[in-house]
């Protein structure tokens, strides 16, 4: 495999069927393992990667129940009919079917509530940065009124004074 990538790569044959050698150029290879250039994976000093590989499973053999071998191999008739499964009730499938809607009608108002929410955390930022401009309003004209009390306190004093 990694072969016929090399040769659709680089377009040469590396001489694996044919007798002919071939040399080429060791910096255009490229190593599958670490993707440097220079040398081939087998000779790639780097841990393998195994990430993209699959893991191997165990396969653990089950016991399978004497019951229905006995079952299978007392019926005598050998019906296409006795071997696929009976379709759910008329019941089962509505019952189904109403808790299907019902399941995705609660999903709809959901991510609407999740909108809502975040609707009005995004207007509750927005109160809260203007209360903080409110507030910071608020000091500035406390000591602009205070100023102005003084002055106005400072002017009748100097008109009580000059009509003295």
């Amino acid at each position: 495999m990694r072969a016929r990538r090399f040769l659709k790569r680089t377009g040469r044959n590396l001489g694996a069927n044919g007798t002919d050698t071939i040399g080429f150029d060791m910096f255009k290879v490229e190593c599958y393992n670490c993707h440097r250039r220079g040398y081939f994976s087998k000779e790639c000093r780097s841990p393998r990667d195994n990430r993209n590989k699959e893991t191997t499973r165990r396969t653990v053999p089950a016991e399978v129940s004497t019951s229905n071998d006995l079952v299978s191999q007392g019926s005598s008739s050998s019906s296409g009919s006795d071997n696929e499964v009976a379709p759910c009730s008329k019941a089962c499938s509505k019952a189904f079917a109403t808790l299907r809607t019902h399941y995705d009608n609660l999903t709809v108002e959901f991510k609407k509530s999740q909108l809502d929410v975040l609707s009005y955390k995004t207007g509750l930022e927005l109160v809260e940065a203007r209360l903080v401009v409110y507030q910071k309003n608020e000091t500035v004209f406390k000591e602009d009124v205070k100023l102005l009390k003084h002055d106005v306190m400072l002017k009748d004093n100097a008109l009580a004074e000059l009509r003295k």
